[in-house]
């Protein structure tokens, strides 16, 4: 019985070593480091459990890299993970509290635009794909969506161009391949543009025709209306 137990403490003690101090961080968060852009999400409690509110919160790194925190003023976080910004604000409010617990999430920021329901940025988790950031945008679907020019238009998720660092790629939405999840995650600063499908001229000439002879039938229509 006494072996048992005492396996059993030394099983804990080293489970204990394997979590951090602090609690558990966002396993979305392992691995990511931060940058310019990228929001983080704080939440701020002392060390009996009461949350502060002037420090919980939502921050957006500045184009220098840093956040604006009270008592603490401008931090640097660009090139941090998760796990690393709470372990550096734990230990810069110690000063102030006793000690705090901080819990740190980090989203990274995209722009989807295009032939989208919902154009716009948005702030996602690391883990999130392409995909996942187009679906955030409205989808594709077989809809109509208008652009940012207000056209209406289809969506073609085969040419949806992927600009990063400045170089752009074309994916294909529509292909049934498992490398879109595993290697198709979103970057900060990615810009999505989701085109709309092509229009064939056959099509184009079969409208334009067709408002024309709508057009001559209105007219006919008010020409007989104002002779009778």
């Amino acid at each position: 019985m006494l072996r048992r137990l005492a396996s059993s403490a030394v099983f804990l003690t080293a489970l204990a070593l394997l979590i951090p101090a602090g609690g558990f961080a966002q396993e979305s968060d392992y691995g990511y480091t931060l940058r310019a852009g990228d929001r983080v999400d704080l939440k701020f409690f002392t060390a009996a459990g009461t949350e502060i509110s002037e420090i919980t919160g939502e921050r957006i790194i500045d184009r220098d890299g840093n956040i604006f925190l009270p008592y603490i003023g401008s931090t640097g976080v660009s090139g941090l993970n998760a796990i690393d910004v709470r372990e550096l604000l734990e230990r810069e409010f110690s000063a102030y509290y006793s000690n705090p617990v901080v819990d740190v999430t980090a989203s990274l920021k995209v722009n989807v635009t295009g032939a989208v329901p919902q154009p716009g940025s948005f702030f996602l988790d690391p883990t999130s794909t392409i995909i996942d950031a187009v679906s955030e945008a409205g989808g594709t679907g077989t809809g109509i969506a208008t652009t940012g020019y207000g056209i209406q238009a289809a969506a073609d998720a085969s040419e949806v161009r992927l600009v990063r660092d400045g170089e752009t790629s074309i994916i294909d939405l529509t292909a049934d391949n498992a490398s879109l999840t595993a290697s198709g995650r979103i970057r900060s600063g990615d810009w999505i543009y989701v085109p709309p499908a092509a229009r064939s001229e056959w099509r184009d000439t079969i409208e334009f025709i067709s408002s024309i002879v709508t057009l001559i039938a209105a007219t006919v229509g008010l020409v007989l209306l104002f002779s009778g």
